[in-house]
Order: structure tokens, then C-alpha cells, then sequence
């Protein structure tokens, strides 16, 4: 329920639902998911802090990567971001579904 809460824009509904959750399962994925949802909220700390959590727990885990990037690009932290975007695709995350934010990766 917590993913379909945060799909239709219900925030408040999703983070109680993946507070729940955690609280039941600590595990990488739902980290991942609260983070989505205090990023859309643009809670950038809470969402940063959920991220690394996630990656701290399945370092292998390329979704996390790539959250945490997003989180880095709106606060204005680009160069980690496309570092963690590499990571991401170095883990097997398909580079085509990031295109539009790579193009936001300027390479030497």
C-alpha cells in the first residue's frame, strides 16, 4: 500500500505506511521507498539520510544508488550525484532509463 500511496500522491499516507513498515522489516527497499517519498516532499536530509541507509544495508542495491543521486542533483551536489548514477550502472541498473539525468553528468 505504501508504494500505491506514494504513486498517487498521498505522501503523508505513504510515509505512515512505510514507517510501519520499518519499523516491522528494516530493510533496504523500504528504506529506498521512504526516501522517494520524503524526496517528493523535499525533505532532502530525511530522504539523504534514508538512501545511505538503504545502500548501508544492500550496498549492491542499484536503486539506492540512483535515488540518493536524484537527491544530490536538487541539492545542487552535482558531482556526487553522477558519481552515484556510475554506481548504479556499474551494479546493473540500465543506463537507457537514465538518460535524461545523466545528460545532467557533464564528463571530462
Amino acid at each position: 500500500m505504501a508504494n500505491l500511496k506514494k504513486n498517487n500522491g498521498d505522501l503523508e499516507g505513504a510515509l505512515k505506511d512505510y514507517n510501519k513498515l520499518l519499523s516491522e522489516k528494516p530493510e533496504s527497499l523500504l528504506y529506498n521507498g521512504r526516501a522517494d517519498v520524503y524526496f517528493k516532499m523535499k525533505k532532502y536530509k530525511e530522504a539523504l539520510a534514508d538512501a545511505n541507509k538503504a545502500i548501508s544495508i544492500d550496498p549492491k542495491f542499484a536503486p539506492s544508488y540512483v535515488s540518493r543521486a536524484m537527491i544530490l542533483f536538487d541539492t545542487s551536489k552535482l558531482r556526487e550525484a553522477c558519481e552515484n548514477l556510475d554506481k548504479a550502472v556499474a551494479l546493473g541498473y540500465e543506463k537507457a532509463v537514465l538518460t535524461d539525468v545523466y545528460a545532467k553528468c557533464v564528463k571530462k
